[in-house]
């Protein structure tokens, strides 16, 4: 997980001035996990020829955003095939991160930050990288997750579990995992 922090970095850094391109940031880190390099201008550029990309013209503050379907298609289109999920719970989010899967969760970023002003109207509205888990050592519980977030440039950041089953499994448990398993699967849970 502390490897991944390196994939990680804030959004918007793209020639078209998109900002809300949280999605497409996390499928560059994710495709980054299997050794396939875009940067996040590549994806930008290849998300809006494919059609996978949302824009509101003259709007760059509200374009670049991607559902969870447009980020399993642009993975696959990478080489990196992968599903959209929904209804997932926190546990089964981390299994995936256990296994090795690369895995980009649909969190609510105002819950997450502790920011009223990005709550909405409480809707998954960011996603992040899920990078590793923390379970405890002797029992197994899980703590945990470790993600990375482009929206603030944190990376390898902790989020307890209950923050998470707020911002992540109560907003509907969308998430997006790769069929694959990246070769870094054994550096993803950390026991405390």
């Amino acid at each position: 997980m502390r490897g991944y922090a390196a994939f990680n970095h804030l959004q918007g850094d793209n020639a078209a001035g998109d900002q809300g391109d949280c999605g497409i940031v996390c499928c560059a880190d994710v495709l980054n996990q299997f050794a396939v390099r875009p940067r996040e201008d590549d994806v930008i550029r290849h998300a809006t020829r494919c059609h996978e990309l949302h824009v509101v013209a003259g709007r760059p503050d509200q374009s670049g955003w991607t559902l969870p379907a447009d980020q399993a298609a642009i993975l696959t289109d990478y080489g990196v095939p992968a599903r959209a999920e929904r209804d997932q719970s926190t546990e089964q989010l981390a299994v995936a991160v256990q296994r090795g899967h690369g895995v980009i969760a649909m969190v609510n970023a105002g819950v997450l930050w502790s920011e009223p002003r990005v709550l909405g109207h409480g809707q998954a509205n960011h996603a992040v990288t899920v990078t590793g888990i923390a379970r405890d050592r002797f029992d197994g519980a899980l703590q945990g997750f470790y993600v990375n977030d482009s929206g603030t440039g944190d990376s390898g950041k902790f989020v307890s579990t209950h923050l998470m089953t707020t911002a992540f499994e109560h907003t509907g448990g969308f998430c997006v995992v790769t069929d694959a398993t990246h070769s870094a699967r054994e550096a993803t849970t950390a026991k405390t």
